[in-house]
């Protein structure tokens, strides 16, 4: 009987340690998968974390649980401004000057990476030659007295007659603007590291001067970049055109390839002679055009953000709409007369066409080639219209007019008749002596 009752002791001894361990091995699994997830966790927190982008915030890691936001720059003079840091700070580098290099890093980036002039060369990517920098989007933010700004951009060798390779080359660049120095780190910094950030002590590499720049300087900076993309990186300037516009005017690249083809003397010469500017509520408008009355309209959300249309009459500006609303019939026909001269000039066969009066097209145009062929010979390369007198036969507007040109290097002028009806909205239909 004792030895019975010593068994069953023993019995139970065995099962609670049995189920004591079942526990630990089972409380042991759950931690290791509640730090697996939490690895996976931190990896895709700090994947997403890399860029804030405008109008996002983001709040974790961050210290005192600060919220830092990021927006578009949008004052020219400070987007100019910090490009010429950038540009002095790649001069330092080409000029393998490494104190100087090392003199305009940031005191975070310095201690983070361990650099000093020794070493700056294997930590600092080289830069042989003179380059053309190019900022196309800055961000920033602000904490306290500085300022940092996100540039994302390209370089490019400096080739006389040709575009060298091009790269992109972002940074951070830091900016003090109660004693006017600037400091550098050579990459796109996380959000979060933003409050770590440390400002640099003044001393004669990094000391930056203030960019003023004008109304004036801004549509011609902007007529100046699109020429440059056009003449070397055609697909770079398609691709900056207005959505919209790209598909009505152009419809597809091959298109828009044809035409800068069947331009190029006069984009390669081209200046800009004029410009108007309207400020909206979210955007502003550069209307630039050049010596052959070229239009190049640039849309811009923020500095060197901006899209393109190539004339004024694809798509209506609101500008056009309001003064066309305002007009009388005489100054409609006035204003479409000048559209269809600017489509000639553009040589723009096809919107022309798409605007000739269904019975006088059938007559004397069936197709788009024949009256290519007719502007073409009747035509001057750049077309000029005086107008002389208008009358009208119930809501037909007809117009006298002359246009001119040159033809055998001498100044000529034919006349011709304009016949003009009036659509709805901003549409109209035109026909004219043959």
């Amino acid at each position: 009987m004792k030895k019975i009752k010593i068994l069953i002791i023993i019995t139970s001894i065995i099962s609670l340690i049995l189920i004591f361990s079942i526990i630990i091995i089972k409380l042991y699994s759950n931690n290791n998968e509640i730090e697996n997830n939490n690895v996976i966790n931190n990896q895709i927190t700090n994947n997403n974390v890399n860029y804030i982008h405008e109008n996002q915030t983001i709040q974790n890691n961050i210290p005192n649980n600060e919220t830092i936001r990021l927006n578009s720059v949008k004052d020219r003079d400070k987007f100019f401004t910090v490009k010429s840091c950038v540009e002095k700070y790649i001069s330092y580098i080409v000029d393998k000057d490494n104190y100087a290099v090392y003199r305009v890093l940031n005191e975070y980036y310095i201690n983070k990476n361990n650099i000093d002039v020794n070493n700056i060369s294997a930590k600092i990517q080289p830069i042989e030659k003179q380059q053309i920098f190019t900022a196309e989007e800055m961000k920033y933010a602000k904490k306290e007295e500085i300022e940092i700004y996100t540039v994302y951009g390209k370089i490019r060798e400096d080739l006389l007659n040709e575009r060298g390779q091009e790269y992109n080359f972002n940074l951070t660049v830091i900016l003090n603007t109660e004693n006017k120095t600037f400091s550098i780190i050579p990459q796109i910094i996380n959000v979060e590291e933003i409050n770590l950030i440390e400002d640099s002590n003044i001393n004669s590499y990094n000391e930056y001067t203030e960019n003023e720049i004008d109304i004036e300087t801004m549509a011609n900076i902007y007529f100046v970049t699109y020429k440059s993309e056009i003449l070397n990186n055609i697909e770079n300037a398609y691709n900056l055109l207005e959505t919209e516009y790209s598909y009505k005017r152009f419809s597809d690249y091959t298109k828009f390839s044809q035409y800068i083809n069947n331009n190029i003397e006069e984009i390669k010469k081209a200046k800009l002679v004029k410009y108007t500017i309207s400020n909206y509520d979210n955007y502003t408008i550069y209307e630039c055009i050049d010596q052959y009355n070229n239009y190049y309209i640039f849309e811009e959300r923020a500095i060197m953000k901006y899209e393109v249309m190539l004339d004024d009459y694809t798509i209506d500006t609101e500008k056009f709409v309001e003064t066309y609303n305002n007009s009388s019939l005489e100054e409609k026909v006035e204003l479409n007369i000048k559209k269809v001269i600017k489509m000639i000039n553009n040589k723009d066969y096809e919107s022309a066409y798409n605007i000739l009066n269904s019975g006088f097209k059938q007559n004397y145009f069936p197709t788009l080639n024949d009256f290519e062929n007719y502007v073409v010979n009747t035509f001057y390369q750049f077309n000029d219209v005086t107008f002389n007198s208008f009358s009208t036969e119930g809501d037909i507007g007809i117009y006298e007019v002359n246009i001119n040109g040159i033809e055998n290097n001498v100044s000529a002028t034919k006349q011709k008749t304009i016949i003009m009806k009036l659509g709805t909205g901003t549409d109209f239909e035109i026909s004219f002596d043959i």
